[in-house]
């Protein structure tokens, strides 16, 4: 675990993944679209906000780019002390997910006193449809002592 730029600043990234080719049914190009709108309609950045578009990279809306099925949605931002808000944050989370198309989702959230918290997301059947909230979080804990040593030290 990499340590924090500050004793306050916890840091959160991850992913959501989609595999593309998992849904003959579903059109793989408006599964694309319906993923990079949801993103797209994220509020910017504000003080207050705790899911914003800029933390999200946001996905190409053709199929296949270089060669893999997979459209994958990374993300990351530092906060102060987020969490404290940590069950509203999983709260706007879930609602973003419940929005879009993806297979699995994992969220890791890095505290300067807690440790490193792993949320991970899987849905009930082959891919999460929108509006479906079918889907279960699991969530495991991991304590780096090295870490914490160098802080009770400094």
């Amino acid at each position: 675990m990499l340590a924090p730029i500050s004793e306050n600043e916890t840091t959160v990234y991850g992913f959501v993944r989609d595999e593309v080719m998992l849904a003959p049914s579903v059109d793989t190009q408006d599964r694309l679209i319906t993923n990079r709108r949801v993103l797209l309609e994220l509020p910017e950045f504000n003080a207050c906000t705790l899911l914003y578009r800029d933390m999200f990279s946001i996905p190409n809306s053709s199929i296949n780019a270089g060669g893999y099925y997979s459209a994958m949605m990374h993300f990351g931002a530092p906060y102060a002390g987020v969490e404290y808000e940590w069950e509203h944050w999983l709260e706007a989370f879930e609602d973003m997910l419940g929005k879009m198309y993806w297979v699995s989702a994992v969220v890791h959230l890095e505290t300067p006193f807690s440790g490193t918290h792993t949320h991970i997301w899987e849905t009930a059947d082959q891919f999460h449809v929108p509006g479906s909230h079918e889907f279960e979080m699991r969530c495991e804990w991991t304590k780096d002592k090295g870490f914490f040593r160098q802080l009770e030290n400094a």
